[in-house]
């Protein structure tokens, strides 16, 4: 098991956001009849999947399914369970929000492991 560096992390959350955020967009649209990607409820089943399919997919969403990594937890190996991976997101968003970003260049000079690993697949 290797650790995914931050490019290839990087290339499945872009992924994940060009083909998520267009159905996104179209489910909140026909729910709320506004089809911006701003949309509260846009959001919220944005954040969903970022939570939920993980826990159920074994660590993998479909951006990281296409590049072969997967998310572990740093300890056990083990795929992510639900409350950590709402940790997760809650946390790295607070501290990208309360850092205006900064944490996104921390990250690229600095390997830090917080609560995951992201690991290749063999």
């Amino acid at each position: 098991m290797y650790k995914a560096g931050f490019w290839i992390r990087l290339a499945a959350s872009v992924l994940d956001s060009l083909i998520i955020s267009i159905p996104l967009v179209i489910i909140a649209g026909v729910l709320t009849g506004n089809f911006d990607a701003d949309e509260p409820i846009a959001k919220l089943l944005s954040a969903l999947y970022s939570i939920l399919l993980p826990v159920y997919w074994y660590g993998r969403t479909i951006g990281k399914r296409i590049c072969g990594i997967r998310i572990r937890q740093y300890d056990t190996h083990e795929p992510p369970k639900i409350g950590t991976m709402l940790m997760r997101v809650v946390v790295a968003g607070l501290v990208y929000v309360l850092t205006l970003g900064i944490g996104i260049i921390v990250i690229l000079f600095h390997k830090t492991r917080i609560l995951y690993i992201c690991s290749l697949e063999n």
